[in-house]
């Protein structure tokens, strides 16, 4: 007669699967002592069969489906628990049984015969006992744990990223430390999690389990409060990782991206300066499909310009119907400006110069200061602000001030005479000039109705992009509003 062998371990953290072989050898044992055939083996290792447990057993519902077409006659485990400790699920094991003639047989708990009254009843007490066993264990490791953690001790369990256990506490673990460091450095900088996990993965920059990494994993590692040393109790037990500065930025900027991960994304449209046109909402900074864009958010405070403006709607709250990408937005924008700045032809060259001169030296020092404050995160870790570091910080706000200055006191039209090109501007002088010259950008969503235009399969490439600049260039004139 043909048999499968389930083999299952609830905890197995360091991936060795020692426990399901041990069990897989002493099935076979058994199938060979009822002259029986394994046709299969199915093993769910590192996997609770808890009725506290929601997590799915792949494997279990595989033989169970595989037993429904007959494929074998008899299902061996170490025990009954190992099959499920579930009472729900022994009904369906039971269901299997009785109608498709599935013997179980167990080495620890004997043979269960579930085709009789007798033998479903004792099998579903010891699925409730299992069960009643199970929950009161996890009651125990739960007290337990909360015991250490108020005494200012590690709770137990597998160590939280960037650390190790060692003498029943936590100590730094160098490698992970490192990753650690580098990914709240470079979120800090405008990366988001996605962008960061999918760098490691194509380095192959190796997991705890020989997995790739995930964006959860790496959001859940930096938000850890045991970086800054606190235990599950808040109490202080170890050294921490990094300060807590840094710790709570992180924190705070992963809160305000949402569960999302939007990454910080410059431009100089930002900070309140493009507004949606049919609610007033402030339109947000963000990306989709790794396009920075401008959206409206649902849900959030409209702030209309006029207390009784209709468009806000009777919450109050922004619309989330407009959205627009932020290269072309900004194209639009500058254009505009620039085709209705008057040129004055009068000014004098040698002046002209000299506002250009001071313009570029100060935004190439702001390039040169902001690149240097990178290189310094990266080669000295977040954690590790040196005397260095504060010195180009405090340089960058001030060559950032001093360039603000000059863009307050100069005269736009005597710059454009030279035809400068925008494009080559740091983003902080972008902005500056925008807030300089207009008050406002208004952008409303697409009419109803208007859709860009599809990619048909049929459509090539070039035709495609071509249409969707014409259909650009045919709304945007209708969506956009620039207020001076």
């Amino acid at each position: 007669m043909q048999a499968a062998i389930y083999c299952r371990i609830s905890s197995d953290p360091e991936g060795t699967e020692l426990g399901v072989q041990r069990q897989e050898q002493l099935c076979r044992s058994l199938a060979d002592r009822l002259g029986l055939v394994v046709e299969t083996v199915f093993v769910d290792n590192d996997v609770s069969a808890s009725s506290r447990s929601n997590k799915p057993r792949p494997e279990y519902a595989a033989m169970l489906r595989r037993a429904r077409l007959n494929e074998f006659g008899v299902i061996l485990a170490y025990s009954n628990s190992r099959l499920t400790r579930r009472p729900q699920e022994y009904n369906e094991l039971i269901d299997v049984a009785v109608k498709h003639k599935v013997r179980i047989s167990t080495v620890a708990s004997g043979e269960f015969d579930l085709n009789t009254a007798d033998g479903r009843a004792v099998a579903r007490t010891i699925a409730a006992w299992d069960a009643a066993e199970s929950e009161r264990l996890g009651e125990r490791i739960k007290a337990a744990a909360d015991q250490r953690a108020a005494s200012g001790k590690f709770h137990g369990g597998p160590a939280p990223l960037g650390f190790r256990v060692r003498d029943k506490t936590l100590v730094a673990a160098p490698a992970e430390a490192k990753l650690i460091r580098s990914a709240m450095a470079r979120l800090i900088a405008g990366d988001s999690t996605y962008a960061i996990v999918k760098d490691w993965n194509a380095k192959r920059v190796p997991t705890r389990r020989r997995k790739r990494w995930s964006a959860m994993v790496l959001r859940k590692a930096v938000c850890n409060q045991a970086l800054i040393g606190l235990n599950t109790a808040g109490v202080p037990s170890w050294d921490p990782l990094v300060d807590l500065a840094t710790f709570a930025k992180v924190v705070d900027l992963l809160k305000e991206r949402g569960r999302h991960d939007v990454p910080y994304v410059r431009s100089s449209l930002g900070g309140g300066l493009t507004h949606c046109g049919r609610c007033g909402a402030r339109l947000v900074r963000s990306t989709m499909g790794g396009i920075p864009v401008m959206l409206c958010v649902p849900g959030r405070t409209a702030h209309p310009r006029d207390g009784s403006d209709p468009r806000a709607g009777p919450t109050g709250l922004s619309c989330g119907k407009t959205i627009m990408k932020t290269d072309r937005l900004e194209a639009y924008v500058f254009n505009a400006i620039l085709n209705t700045l008057p040129v004055n032809a009068m000014s004098a060259r040698s002046r002209r110069s000299e506002i250009l001169n001071e313009i570029e030296r100060l935004d190439r020092l702001v390039l040169d200061l902001e690149a240097a404050q990178q290189r310094h995160l990266e080669e000295n870790g977040i954690g590790s602000a040196t005397a260095e570091t504060r010195d180009v910080l405090r340089e960058t706000r001030e060559a950032k001030r001093a360039l603000s200055e000059v863009l307050e006191r100069v005269q736009f039209n005597e710059i454009f005479a030279g035809g400068v090109d925008w494009r080559a501007w740091s983003i902080p002088r972008r902005a500056q000039f925008l807030r300089f010259i207009i008050d406002r950008i208004e952008i409303d969503p697409l009419p109803v109705g208007r859709k860009s235009p599809p990619h048909t399969p049929h459509m090539t490439r070039e035709t495609w992009e071509q249409r969707e600049r014409d259909f650009w260039d045919e709304m945007a004139p209708q969506r956009i509003r620039i207020m001076f």
